[in-house]
């Protein structure tokens, strides 16, 4: 009798964390799917007002600092094509 009583207890344990782990699954999986659905909306905005922006056509280059390539960092930011300063707040800007 004490042994049924035991193994009744362990599946009803083991039903009740299958029925947890299904309903934490779920719950994620709604939650997922609703911020998928929320993203979409994103996409249908209207962009009827963007602007245009200017553009170089270059050739590739390369900048190293040691003079082994076609500029120095001091030599691009001269160009009209590099702007900033070089630093964590204003850095450079190709």
């Amino acid at each position: 009798m004490y042994k049924t009583m035991n193994s009744l207890r362990k599946v009803k344990c083991f039903i009740l964390l299958i029925i947890i782990i299904v309903l934490s699954f779920q719950i994620s999986y709604s939650i997922i799917d609703r911020n998928i659905y929320s993203n979409d909306s994103l996409k249908n905005e209207n962009f009827s007002n963007l602007k245009k922006s200017g553009y170089w056509i270059l050739n590739p280059f390369i900048i190293d600092d040691q003079g082994y390539g076609n500029y120095t960092w001091e030599e691009a930011v001269i160009e009209p094509w590099c702007s900033g300063g070089g630093t964590w707040s204003p850095p450079y800007l190709l």
